[in-house]
């Protein structure tokens, strides 16, 4: 009976979270309000799409058509790749099993496409990103006194720490 029972235990492949007909990431990403958006993705609908044709090109075309090792469905479009980690990366420390079912994927999958993304997002840090010289720290320091030591926020957005940081975690709060 146990060797019956696990030959079949994965029975409903097809559903991944078991709950959605409809391709929920297309729907929040191309008909969510821009609010609702930027609540869930962290990021403005603009900014998203110049991220995505970014991540695209830095990766290539096939770096985003991996499929599952043994063959299988190819991959989402990228920019669907990119929603799925920015959602995972912007959340409340919910899990990735509360993520993958709001989204209805694969945990597997929404893993891959996290990891997938970081690395393309690693690759190109050091042209996007980079810590300024103390002449523009100073050049960029708000006329306030409130934020001293603190150069600025990208679009908005706290990064939500759910851990401090092993190095120097004295400095990172929000």
């Amino acid at each position: 009976m146990y060797d019956t029972i696990a030959a079949h235990r994965y029975i409903s492949r097809g559903e991944s979270a078991g709950q959605h007909s409809s391709n929920v990431l297309y729907d929040l990403i191309h008909e969510y309000p821009d609010r609702s958006f930027l609540a869930l993705f962290r990021m403005h609908k603009a900014s998203f799409w110049h991220l995505v044709d970014l991540l695209q090109n830095a990766g290539g075309e096939d770096y985003w058509k991996v499929s599952r090792a043994g063959g299988g469905p190819t991959a989402r479009p990228v920019y669907q790749q990119v929603a799925v980690a920015l959602y995972m990366l912007g959340g409340y420390g919910g899990g990735v099993e509360r993520e993958r079912i709001a989204l209805n994927i694969g945990k597997g999958t929404a893993v891959a496409y996290l990891w997938r993304t970081i690395a393309v997002l690693i690759k190109i840090l050091p042209e996007y990103l980079r810590w300024p010289i103390p002449e523009q720290r100073e050049q960029w320091r708000p006329p306030t006194t409130i934020f001293r030591r603190c150069i600025g926020f990208l679009d908005g957005s706290i990064i939500i720490l759910k851990d401090k940081p092993r190095v120097d975690p004295e400095a990172y709060f929000s």
